[in-house]
């Protein structure tokens, strides 16, 4: 097992030619091994550092590996190779998508859902992906917070409301104000037409008024 190891050759024969292959073969292994061990650090840095958490699990859904942000987003201890994830989230009940996705038996298919957590405030919603892994056998779960995601998707789908009901409260304010100057305009000038044009502004601008509450439903429901 020790590569750094090499044999002299000093025989010109098939011997030397044997042991310079020799060395030749410990050297290429030594290189592998090398540039194994630093794509297993560079992709354990990966996973410890990233703010998604990524799960293995084996044919019996047993943790094979798991980095910080799995437990920390689950709001469980550091998750332990060997350990059942099923049997670590089986008292809590909004996990139970989760559950019976892990309990299908057979060859695991993809599945993705949302999981409101509630207990540990502020309460957050967790994106949860199941995917195959090593060729159909084992899975891996993905974990992702999406409170913030959601949070903002929320706060614009406010804003385009209030946007639109802005909108919708501006289209009638330019005919109400012309009837109301228009209105005055006639009752400053004692004008005999005040009556007709009294009733025909005043029917604009209920009829303006109504628009917009029906517009406001509409939006509302919406």
């Amino acid at each position: 097992g020790n590569l750094n190891a090499t044999v002299t050759a000093r025989p010109r024969d098939e011997t030397g030619d044997l042991i310079a292959s020799f060395n030749q073969m410990a050297l290429a292994l030594k290189e592998q091994r090398e540039d194994l061990e630093r794509r297993r650090d560079y992709i354990e840095k990966i996973l410890a550092n990233s703010t998604i958490g990524i799960v293995s699990l084996d044919d019996h859904r047993a943790i094979v590996t798991a980095n910080p942000a799995a437990s920390a987003i689950l709001g469980l201890p550091p998750l332990l190779a060997g350990s059942s994830l099923r049997l670590l989230l089986s008292g809590r009940a909004e996990m139970a998508p989760l559950l019976q996705a892990l309990a299908v038996e057979g060859p695991p298919d993809a599945a993705e859902m949302e999981i409101p957590l509630q207990g540990s405030p502020p309460d957050r919603t967790v994106r949860m992906r199941l995917v195959p892994f090593l060729e159909g056998r084992g899975l891996l779960l993905l974990i992702e917070d999406v409170t913030e995601t959601m949070r903002s998707n929320r706060l614009a789908a406010w804003a385009e409301m209030a946007q639109r009901i802005a909108h919708e409260i501006k289209n009638p304010l330019t005919p109400i104000q012309l009837s109301a100057e228009h209105i005055l305009r006639v009752h400053c000038e004692v004008s005999p037409d005040f009556p007709r044009v009294m009733e025909e502004c005043l029917t604009t601008i209920m009829a303006e008024v109504a628009k917009f509450c029906r517009a406001r439903q509409a939006i509302c429901h919406r």
